[in-house]
């Protein structure tokens, strides 16, 4: 495989200074001082600058040129790299963990209350209303049964009563609100720390795909919430106006009616807007956050462009980090890009349960030095925690990827001979349920010894786009599935083929391509292989059945169904109140 794909070094030079062209003065005292300093930094000698001595340089500095003063702290983040870079550095980082800590307890809380667990962003409103709504029906008078037992120890009637429970819970539902604000605003303000730590180190984030779409996509959320709290602001504000006036009162029943409206309203507004949880204090927490902007439409190392597509920018450049530890822990000869494909090869398998952890340890022992392999397999990111859940997510976006791959290790498996037969192996997958777009991989194995040129078109009326076609050069495969004395290459590694099956996976070619629905109900996709000249070698015909997710629609169905509802109560209200009915 070719290495273009490989992540590039960032250049981190800090441009010079240009000379100034004036003739040269008579030096002062601050500014012979002012020249020792910069001496000094230009021979890189970082531990003969004190913290006094930076600050007395910023101050000449600061004299000599008032030009050159240091931003503001809402723009010291967009900086090169300075004297100040590493003190920035450290109080980035202290301020993140700060936070972090603080993430954890939110989200424990959240997890186990709020959003999940019993979930009471859900059944507080739900209750609220039907408060409000109990209230308004017994205005004019109260039930029986609290007539004889409640009212006259209390001494209030069961519309009252029931506006003052409503009240009370929907102070809990705003409490609740304010926490779930309060873990995105914590969590948005990491991912920006972060993104500052990045720039200053030289790495800026901003060079990652999907950067801005998680900053905006963060932003949301926590718009939304604020959304949801303006909500129940506003109903709290009715109610307790509804209160003061006395619930006998006529305008009284429009106050109560207005308030069940917002209640209605804040329903809906969480059911049609509710989002899956993330959070930035677990290393694989921004994944569920993050939706690939871009894929590569052929797969050059298989491993290596799928998981890397789907981790948020913040974890992919932690993984270009850890590649530089892994590629420095590599044993002589072997290829950074055949070890990296490996490596995480071996770990699928091990997730699925084909490779013991005695196995994995061996087969990755092949590959990495022995003194290294605590540093690599117990990485404090990149440890095997953080693989699963990554596989996991994966595995839930692009599901045919892997049952293609899974295929591919049952045929090699059980039919290794018919395949060696075979001049040309192709196949594809897809989802058979599509719900929002379409994910297609087809598989390309040149099973002979001279290169060979072939062209994949892809025709559908069901999806966009619709017609399209991609030219592949094959490499020549000849003797991967089997040597030339009919003997199985590498078959019994592992007891599972994972050295034959990443040969394949290396000399194929995978091609990758999302499908856009046109409409609800059954597709086709048909795939045909033709040679150059447009004669068909192979094709396939996929039936798929396009739908929306059922969870999805269920909840946005009824959010719909309650802020109609809500409208109606609200407009209902005002009718009765200037006296329409």
């Amino acid at each position: 495989m070719d290495d273009e794909n490989l992540p590039q070094p960032i250049d981190q030079t800090v441009p010079s200074t240009p000379a100034h062209s004036e003739p040269p003065i008579t030096e002062t005292s601050g500014e012979a001082e002012l020249a020792q300093h910069m001496e000094l930094l230009s021979e890189g000698d970082e531990s003969a600058v004190s913290t006094e001595s930076a600050e007395q340089l910023d101050t000449i500095s600061g004299d000599a040129n008032p030009q050159d003063e240091p931003p503001s702290d809402e723009l010291d983040d967009t900086l090169p790299l300075n004297v100040n870079a590493e003190a920035r550095i450290n109080d980035t980082i202290i301020s993140r963990d700060k936070l972090l800590s603080q993430e954890q307890k939110l989200v424990k809380l959240d997890r186990l209350l709020l959003t999940e667990g019993i979930h009471l962003l859900v059944i507080l409103p739900a209750v609220g209303t039907l408060m409000m709504f109990m209230a308004w029906f017994n205005l004019s008078s109260s039930p029986e049964w609290w007539l004889n037992s409640a009212e006259g120890s209390l001494g209030i009637n069961f519309a009252t009563a029931t506006s003052l429970l409503a009240f009370v819970i929907f102070i809990g539902h705003l409490i609740t609100l304010v926490i779930v604000r309060q873990r995105y605003v914590v969590t948005h303000k990491i991912f920006r720390l972060e993104t500052k730590r990045y720039r200053l180190e030289g790495r800026p984030l901003e060079s990652m795909h999907g950067t801005s779409t998680l900053k905006n996509h963060t932003s949301g959320v926590i718009q939304q919430r604020n959304m949801a709290i303006g909500l129940v602001a506003c109903l709290l504000i009715i109610d307790i106006s509804a209160l003061w006036v006395s619930l006998m009162s006529n305008i009284a029943s429009t106050l109560v009616l207005l308030a069940t409206s917002f209640g209605l309203f804040s329903i809906g507004h969480h059911l049609v807007l509710s989002r899956r949880p993330y959070n930035a204090s677990e290393r694989w927490g921004l994944i569920d956050a993050y939706d690939p902007p871009i894929h590569p439409a052929t797969l050059d190392r298989v491993w290596t462009d799928l998981l890397t597509t789907h981790m948020d920018p913040r974890l992919a450049s932690q993984f270009e980090e850890f590649l530089v530890q892994f590629n420095s822990s590599l044993r002589q000869g072997i290829s950074p890009i055949m070890a990296t494909e490996r490596f995480l090869a071996l770990h699928y398998f091990h997730r699925e349960g084909l490779l013991n952890t005695k196995l994995f340890r061996n087969e990755l022992l092949k590959i990495i030095r022995d003194e290294t392999w605590e540093s690599i397999a117990h990485h404090s990111v990149f440890d095997e925690e953080l693989w699963t859940h990554l596989l996991r997510r994966v595995t839930e976006r692009v599901p045919a990827f892997f049952r293609l791959v899974e295929r591919l290790r049952s045929k090699l498996k059980n039919s290794l001979n018919d395949m060696n037969q075979r001049e040309l192996i192709f196949d594809v997958d897809m989802e058979n349920i599509v719900f929002d777009s379409a994910n297609l991989f087809c598989l390309l194995f040149n099973n002979s010894d001279v290169e060979r040129k072939v062209v994949i078109r892809i025709l559908s009326p069901d999806f966009r786009p619709s017609n399209f076609s991609f030219t592949c050069a094959l490499k020549p495969g000849k003797g991967i599935i089997m040597s030339s004395d009919n003997s199985i290459e590498g078959v019994m590694l592992a007891d599972e083929g994972l050295n034959l099956m990443s040969n394949l996976l290396d000399m194929g070619t995978f091609v990758w391509q999302t499908l856009l629905p046109e409409r609800l109900g059954e597709a086709t996709v048909t795939i045909r292989l033709e040679e150059m000249d447009g004669d068909l070698i192979s094709g396939r015909q996929i039936n798929v059945r396009v739908r929306s997710e059922y969870n999805r629609r269920l909840s946005t169905g009824t959010g719909v169904l309650s802020f109609a509802i809500g409208i109606i109560v609200f407009a209902s209200a005002l009718l009765k109140q200037f006296g329409f009915f």
